[in-house]
């Protein structure tokens, strides 16, 4: 193997490329491979592992991704397989994964990586993403992108349909999957996410959120924003369109770089 390949690749000195690398190989082996047993030439992780590296290294085609590995023949060995995969091949190995099973694995991945880099999660950014060169029903695949910034960990990627649906799968990401999150302190986001819906479900997780306010209009018409609600003692979390809570007394929310803590009930 050319060891100046790993080299680049790796990006921590609290674990090695080759021994991260050997960790995605291992929970990629456990995904379903729907082929008969006969007739198998290259075994599924081996092909998948070859498209994570070529990815990483600015092959986003089949065409690019067979290249790859024929120009690096000394990958082949680690990946056991015996040359690399025509683009027929490819497409339809690829076309067989579970996008769902592959999600989970790579998250699998990604947790016991942080573990291993001695920094758990911590905070963890959530943005929206455009994946260039990706298309998906004519149009650019965006995500929801979450990424832990203490362990240089891409944690996971949910498919939006566009920017204003990112509220709504980072609700649903909060509700089914950070819970099972070990370490996960604080979730940081843009404007975007002063979502009412998204900070009720945090509320009901037990979590707290904070909203910084820079104006009083929602930028999208219909949409309720999450802002601080007087009330009655002990009862600070609420929900309210910005002319409301202003006529129910009041709360300062004028003016840029105001900043909110909105506790649990009780």
């Amino acid at each position: 193997m050319k060891m100046g390949l790993w080299r680049w690749l790796g990006m921590t000195n609290a674990t090695s490329f080759p021994e991260e690398f050997a960790l995605l190989q291992q929970e990629l082996s456990r995904l379903t491979d729907r082929r008969h047993a006969r007739g198998k030439v290259f075994p599924l992780a081996g092909v998948l592992c070859l498209a994570e590296l070529s990815l990483m290294c600015g092959y986003r085609s089949l065409s690019a991704i067979h290249r790859f590995g024929d120009t690096h023949p000394e990958l082949w060995p680690h990946l056991k397989l015996s040359r690399s995969p025509s683009v027929p091949t490819l497409s339809r190995l690829l076309r067989m994964v579970s996008v769902g099973e592959l999600r989970q694995a790579l998250m699998r991945f990604a947790l016991e990586l942080a573990l291993r880099r001695n920094c758990g999660m911590g905070v963890v950014a959530m943005d929206g993403k455009t994946m260039g060169g990706v298309w998906e029903g004519g149009e650019q695949l965006r995500v929801l992108h979450l990424f832990s910034q203490a362990s240089a960990v891409a944690l996971d990627q949910v498919a939006v349909k566009g920017h204003l649906d990112e509220p709504r799968a980072a609700q649903a990401w909060i509700e089914q999957v950070a819970g099972r999150i070990e370490g996960l302190k604080v979730l940081t986001g843009d404007a975007l996410y002063a979502d009412a819906d998204l900070c009720q479900a945090i509320v009901d997780q037990g979590k707290d959120y904070l909203v910084k306010l820079k104006k009083l209009a929602s930028t999208v018409p219909g949409r309720r924003v999450a802002i601080l609600r007087p009330g009655a003692p002990g009862a600070q979390h609420g929900v309210s369109g910005p002319r409301s809570a202003r006529a129910a007394g009041g709360v300062g929310v004028g003016g840029t770089g105001n900043l909110y803590r909105l506790p649990r009930p009780g």
